[in-house]
């Protein structure tokens, strides 16, 4: 393509110069409409964000979140690499989500503290539990009081009711009696139990600890 450029333009008596000229030329107009298409990406993606981001702020306020709890979304979005949008705070699924990697990204001492604030978004936004006709996402999405049964061997089932739920843990109360397997520190069980006009879950643990 450029030797047949280059040799059009000898065909009409150009010289060297008004060659390199005009290439240059053609040059400038590519580099100005790649930079200008780039720009415009740029322009439009950054109107997008704005429109985002004021939209999410509307949404925090509409839901009473305070300032503190504001920057603390957006501040941890962002270190974890998640878009500061309104499903932040619409949807279970994206919130747990982000606890979940808020909670993987944090430091050992701050552990304590990621999961009271986490923990307060959560219920604060009514996520814990979710709206009716929402699925729950994970077991840090159940209310206290929620009846469970606990196989911890094959056909032995212990029942007992959520009396803590957080963002690391749940608390479960067993029915009164001793159980017919030894309930230790470690051990992996698995839980069921369902949800009053949902579905019926299931999944597994470890026991952290007994008392």
């Amino acid at each position: 393509m450029y030797r047949e450029f280059v040799e059009a333009f000898q065909n009409y008596g150009a010289t060297n110069l008004e060659i390199l000229m005009a290439l240059l030329f053609l040059a400038g107009l590519v580099i100005a409409f790649i930079t200008r298409n780039i720009w415009e990406k740029k322009k439009a993606k950054g109107q997008r964000k704005r429109v985002t981001r004021r939209k999410f702020m509307l949404a925090c306020r509409n839901k009473g979140l305070l300032p503190d709890e504001v920057n603390f979304l957006i501040n941890s979005a962002i270190k974890v690499g998640l878009e500061v949008d309104t499903s932040l705070i619409e949807s279970n699924i994206s919130f747990d989500q982000f606890a979940f990697r808020v909670l993987q990204s944090g430091d050992d001492d701050e552990q304590e503290k990621l999961n009271a604030d986490l923990s307060a978004l959560r219920n604060k936004l009514g996520f814990r539990p979710p709206p009716r006709g929402f699925a729950l996402n994970s077991t840090r999405e159940l209310p206290g009081g929620q009846l469970l049964y606990i196989a911890i061997a094959p056909n032995v089932f212990l029942e007992g009711r959520t009396v803590y739920v957080d963002e690391t843990m749940l608390t479960v109360r067993l029915q009164a009696g001793r159980p017919s397997i030894r309930l230790r520190a470690g051990k992996e069980v698995s839980i069921h139990f369902s949800r009053t006009g949902d579905a019926r879950y299931s999944g597994s643990c470890s026991i952290l600890r007994t008392a």
